[in-house]
């Protein structure tokens, strides 16, 4: 998919489920990127009025297509959630080896939800 790994990895802490989804390959190429993507993903799966803090937000972890090459900056990765103060969409981009190691391992995002014990 070029550049692309087409695996989402979906943690559920509710259930203790961890399960695997193909990344739809229109959306990868219309939102570019893991802020893109991140926010689309977001907005679509997260309803208005959900707590930012409750178990219905969700924390998506996400890669670009050129992570993990020797582009340069290429080794960014972004974090996206409903913000808690503003009840918008937040997220920050890291710079580390994290990014690399999602896509080596098969993934371009990693999605956590639910509530744990």
């Amino acid at each position: 998919m070029y550049g692309w790994q087409g695996t989402i990895l979906r943690v559920n802490l509710t259930s203790g489920k961890i399960t695997k989804e193909p990344l739809n390959e229109d959306l990868a190429h219309k939102y570019i990127g893991s802020r893109g993507l991140n926010a689309k993903l977001l907005y679509d799966e997260v309803k208005p009025g959900t707590d930012p803090i409750g178990p219905d937000n969700k924390l998506i972890l996400g890669i670009g297509p050129a992570c993990g090459t020797i582009s340069p900056g290429s080794q960014r990765w972004t974090a996206t959630c409903k913000a808690t103060l503003s009840d918008f969409i937040s997220d920050g981009s890291c710079g580390s080896r994290f990014g690399s190691a999602l896509k080596y391992a098969g993934y371009d995002q990693l999605i956590i939800e639910g509530k744990s014990d």
